[in-house]
């Protein structure tokens, strides 16, 4: 078992090449170490509309953060998948606009005792754009999930590519968003439902998991949220970080 190293990976990426196999292989069980990935820029084409389009994307790319990427107990095989350079600067597109922070981690991981494998997308603990729904949540009021809903989509895309073009047991990972406060330890994910292989439809319940008995939840309701005091000062105290 290698140690994970962090990845950053750009829209367009040398020194990795993923294994094309078009046999299926088992669901992953070896963790592996990164590897270290670099961006190249890309030769504009000579029409000058595609100029254009080639322009703009690169602009749109400019902004996206930089994926931060974890695996943890992948096959070679699957790693690579996940890797991919079209699925992460897909990953990248969806998420560019939508918070301030540069970098982004995405944690890919398989659990083999329990044969379940996720993908979770980890807010920077500096991010600032959850605030309103921070105050809904201390405030029993309807969830703003405005903010929300096109993180969890980036995601849902992302999964949904990968199955499409590589193998269609990775839609079986679960697919979800995390929120981290580092001073209070909080620590709240937001998960999809079952069988979703778009990934669009988000669960009902906020869940933070503690050390001793079972996660907090915060639950979206028809006019309002339901959830405990406890359970609300710790998501919202994860959605605002260290503030």
């Amino acid at each position: 078992m290698m140690a994970n190293r962090t990845l950053l990976l750009g829209t367009l990426i040398l020194g990795f090449v993923a294994c094309r196999n078009s046999g299926q292989e088992a669901p992953p069980q070896e963790q592996l170490g990164a590897v270290e990935l670099e961006a190249q820029p890309s030769a504009l084409p000579p029409d000058p509309e595609q100029r254009l389009e080639t322009a703009a994307v690169e602009v749109a790319a400019a902004v996206a953060p930089l994926i931060e990427y974890l695996p943890e107990g992948l096959s070679p095989l699957y790693q690579g998948f996940f890797a991919d350079p079209q699925a992460i600067a897909g990953l990248r597109a969806g998420l560019a606009g939508q918070f301030s922070s540069p970098v982004a981690t995405l944690k890919v991981i398989w659990d083999p005792s329990l044969q379940q494998g996720t993908i979770t997308l980890h807010l920077p603990e500096s991010e600032r754009g959850f605030e309103s729904l921070a105050d809904a949540v201390l405030a029993r009021e309807p969830l703003p999930m405005a903010g929300v809903a096109p993180l969890f989509a980036a995601v849902g895309d992302y999964r949904a590519d990968l199955g499409a073009r590589f193998d269609l047991r990775l839609l079986s990972f679960g697919i979800r968003l995390s929120w981290w406060d580092p001073r209070s330890g909080s620590h709240c994910v937001l998960g999809g439902v079952l069988n979703d292989p778009e990934g669009r439809v988000m669960a009902p319940c906020f869940s933070c998991p503690r050390a001793a008995g079972e996660p907090l939840e915060v639950c979206r309701t028809e006019d309002g949220s339901d959830g405990s005091d406890q359970a609300r000062q710790a998501l919202a105290r994860a959605l605002r970080s260290d503030l």
